[in-house]
């Protein structure tokens, strides 16, 4: 009963573990990964110069990513594709795509991906002039590029940080930016962030009134402009221009305002155009050149008509960037949700899986009790069975020599026997006072193995000097029988035992031997060493032991196993199990055969 209910535990057990993790682990698809790859670097390399086709190469590599479950294709396609879109204009949907990135990266603890979603998000945010959003953004770039320790994309968001400030006109704050800026631009040598960084900078100290440091800076940009930037050398000429307006150098101011409307209008950069042109008109009215300050004034004018019409439809894009924003913090919302429903999905796998281990736990203690309960009353069993034995043997094998004795001193006592008879009778009588005290000792030994575990002291020993010692009573009962013991010791090496242990076992094996062997007969010990063990025989000549208790002599006790030696020798039937007993405590390999012509014991002990 109780095997089956384990079965069926264990079944169930296995069965939830199965399913648990069936649930959790998705079976991984074949990736055509190598096409992916090629459409996103397709898009990146095409994202500043043909957006377009940018943006179709990344919608292909995420769509085809997503139908694999391709998880780093669609945080790499999303990353080129919010990109493409951000350049392209399209601030709504690069806005929806960086969220996205930012909601996988997330789940998959990718921080190189939170870090380039949040700083897409602050650059569109600062287009659509929401200086206090994209500020949030670039802040949160920066903690995730120092974690990673990205230096280069730490001074792009210093950068863009000192922006916003400058634009909300936080010009201590945008000076401490952009000192880290540079700094790490110089470590770096990223000339291009360096050079915007230093004509930031003296944009900083332009608006602080602080003009010579704000030349200082715009000339330095301009020298360090090894690569001709032409966008940051427009920039520099025409901030040096209203400078130099500032400070009344309107010849100057001229000059500079020139050179910055010459680059701007081979980028077609129509706010540089502008700037270049209000600076040129407002210059050229102070010098009383009123033909060319018109002039410029002209082109200033429809400059800003058109900006205008630009401002218009940022302003459409930015409502529809409003919108998004709010459909992407529902998105947000959606898996915030998701996720914790995901995190109560695994609290209920991991409470399921606690629970079936503590069942099973338990199960087991219950099956290790019963097994233990087993165990004790099949010990109890056979210590009662033990006991019956005892009492049999001290009622009839003990009793019996006990009274012969009685008899024999009552018969001493009387004085009507011989010289000679007298010397007969008390010969026997030391023969039956030998073999009681021999069973009495037995007894005694059992009753101690019974109640408790006997004591283990074992030391280095010579097997020969222990055998010499139990000869030294042996050899008086062999004598009486006309036995010959044929004990050969040899240079073998020390064991480590007990030694009340092996003169109890040797004691024992001796006497059986004795006890069973033919008047005149031979007994042998003998010693050999195999294998770095040493081997101890003691064979006799004697009537060998039956087929069917050869099996039985460690194991049962009393009448069922003792039997009368060739002199009509009693025992008790229990020294074999002390034999085995203390074999046992001392590691001792016992070994019998047996057969009509004699019995072999073979005892194996571990060297030191």
């Amino acid at each position: 009963m109780l095997s089956s209910m384990r079965k069926g535990l264990f079944f169930r057990f296995f069965t939830i573990l199965f399913l648990l993790c069936c649930n959790n682990i998705q079976a991984e698809p074949r990736l055509d990964t190598l096409q992916i790859l090629k459409l996103i670097d397709s898009a990146n390399i095409f994202a500043y110069t043909q957006t377009d086709k940018s943006i179709n190469f990344a919608k292909e590599a995420l769509n085809l990513a997503d139908k694999q479950r391709y998880t780093s294709g669609q945080l790499k396609a999303l990353m080129a594709l919010s990109k493409s879109l951000y350049v392209k204009g399209i601030y709504d949907e690069s806005l929806k795509y960086s969220t996205i990135l930012d909601s996988i990266s997330r789940l998959e603890a990718f921080e190189l991906g939170r870090s380039y979603a949040v700083n897409n998000r602050g650059l569109i945010y600062l287009a659509q002039d929401n200086y206090i959003a994209a500020l949030q953004e670039f802040k949160a770039a920066i903690q995730y590029n120092q974690q990673l320790r990205l230096r280069k994309p730490q001074a792009a968001n210093y950068f863009n940080i000192a922006l916003c400030h400058i634009y909300l006109k936080e010009f201590d704050a945008a000076e401490v930016a952009l000192k880290n800026c540079i700094a790490i631009c110089k470590e770096t040598n990223d000339q291009i962030v360096l050079i915007m960084a230093l004509n930031r900078y003296g944009e900083v100290k332009m608006f602080k009134g602080l003009f010579n440091e704000s030349i200082a800076y715009f000339n330095l940009a301009l020298a360090e402009n090894k690569e001709n930037n032409t966008w940051e050398k427009s920039f520099s000429y025409n901030n040096l221009g209203k400078v130099y307006f500032e400070k009344g150098f309107y010849s100057l101011a001229s000059q500079y305002g020139l050179k910055s409307l010459n680059l701007a209008e081979k980028l077609n950069a129509k706010w540089d155009r502008k700037e270049a042109t209000a600076l040129l008109y407002q210059s050229y009215e102070k010098l009383g050149d009123f033909k060319l300050a018109f002039k410029y004034l002209a082109q200033n004018k429809l400059l800003s008509d058109s900006l205008l019409t630009t401002q218009k439809e940022q302003e459409i894009s930015r409502l529809m960037l409003i919108q998004k924003q709010n459909e992407n913090e529902e998105l947000k919302s959606k898996l915030v949700i998701k996720q914790q429903r995901s995190k109560l999905t695994t609290l209920i796998n991991f409470f399921i899986f606690t629970t079936v281990i503590v069942l099973s736990v338990f199960s087991f203690i219950v099956y290790r009790q019963k097994k233990e309960t087993t165990r004790l009353n099949t010990e109890l069993a056979e210590i009662n069975h033990s006991k019956d034995q005892l009492f049999s043997v001290i009622a009839h094998d003990l009793r019996s020599p006990i009274l012969s004795i009685v008899q024999t001193v009552d018969l001493l006592r009387t004085n009507d026997l011989s010289r000679e008879e007298t010397q007969m009778i008390l010969d026997k009588f030391f023969e039956r006072i030998s073999a009681t005290a021999s069973m009495l000792e037995n007894l005694l030994l059992w009753a101690q193995n019974q109640r408790n575990k006997p004591s283990y002291q074992p030391q280095p020993l010579q097997l020969p000097n222990i055998v010499e010692q139990v000869l030294l009573l042996s050899s008086i009962m062999a004598k009486d029988k006309g036995i010959i013991i044929k004990h050969t010791p040899s240079e073998i090496p020390a064991i480590s035992a007990d030694p009340q242990h092996l003169l109890i076992i040797f004691q024992n094996l001796l006497s059986n031997a004795i006890k069973f062997t033919p008047p005149k007969g031979n007994i042998w010990i003998d010693y050999s060493l195999n294998e770095g063990k040493v081997n101890m025989e003691i064979k006799d000549s004697g009537v060998g032991i039956p087929a069917e208790k050869v099996n039985q002599i460690f194991r049962v006790m009393g009448k069922e196993i003792s039997t009368y030696g060739t002199a009509n020798e009693k025992g008790i039937g229990i020294g074999l199990m002390l034999v085995k007993k203390y074999a046992d405590e001392n590691n001792i390999a016992i070994e019998v055969e047996s057969n009509e012509h004699g019995t072999r014991f073979n005892l194996q002990f571990k060297t030191i």
